[in-house]
């Protein structure tokens, strides 16, 4: 019962000008993405907003600089993501930012206008695309509209108010040196505050750990399990 986990962190928060302070408001995802451990699970849980909320408070209250939720995909719950959102911009401190991993293609226009009047900084946004190639995203089990995530990514950039990271996964199945090049071009031109490049990781018990085989995935046998080569790439190439 995630009600009755305590708070993670001491009261007098010591050395938090150093330190980026994690906090998790849900577990679980409602996708099922080949490459992440939380596909295995069912279903999402969340914390009750009226221990969520208090915590985040302690944060603003000291000052913390950075807060980063660790929640797979934060929006996947509207109502739960805008409580939080909302509290935040009215508790603002003018210092703290709070970074959350989001599906844009998820976001309506109602949450894009809301979003466009918090304060520059308060907020940071990561969002995977992964890769753009149509055969790529299907079998790594990706459910994205990429022409609705890039309309939002740019709604959320025209604010100004923003900062954005997409990210791209190196390594996927069908994804040779030239598909990479282009989903690479693609995300680049998009123009995002940060372009966030990662190497698949062949986590055990994950869905493309069993397809490994079926996609010729050679990856490291220890931490961190990151590909070496494929079909598709060559060890030089990745």
């Amino acid at each position: 019962d995630l009600a009755l986990l305590p708070f993670p962190y001491e009261d007098d928060f010591s050395d938090v000008q150093n330190q980026i302070i994690y906090y998790e408001s849900s577990r679980g995802c409602p996708y099922h993405c080949g490459y992440c451990l939380s596909s295995v699970e069912n279903g999402v849980r969340f914390v009750p907003l009226d221990k969520v909320l208090p915590d985040l408070q302690k944060f603003l209250d000291k000052n913390v600089p950075q807060v980063k939720f660790i929640d797979r995909t934060f929006n996947c719950k509207k109502s739960h993501a805008m409580a939080i959102w909302k509290y935040l911009h009215e508790h603002d401190n003018g210092v703290t930012n709070f970074h959350f991993e989001i599906t844009a293609d998820l976001i309506d226009q109602e949450t894009i206008d809301f979003l466009k009047t918090v304060r520059k900084g308060l907020f940071q946004f990561e969002i995977g695309v992964q890769s753009t190639n149509p055969q790529t995203i299907r079998a790594i089990n990706r459910n994205v509209d990429f022409a609705a995530l890039s309309e939002i990514v740019q709604q959320i950039k025209d604010g100004g108010n923003i900062h954005q990271h997409l990210d791209l996964i190196a390594g996927l199945p069908y994804e040779d040196y030239d598909s990479f090049k282009n989903s690479y071009n693609v995300v680049y031109e998009m123009k995002p505050d940060q372009l966030q490049l990662g190497f698949l990781k062949v986590l055990k018990g994950s869905p493309i750990y069993y397809d490994r085989e079926k996609f010729a995935i050679v990856y490291q046998d220890r931490a961190p399990y990151e590909v070496l080569f494929t079909d598709w790439v060559s060890y030089m190439d990745v």
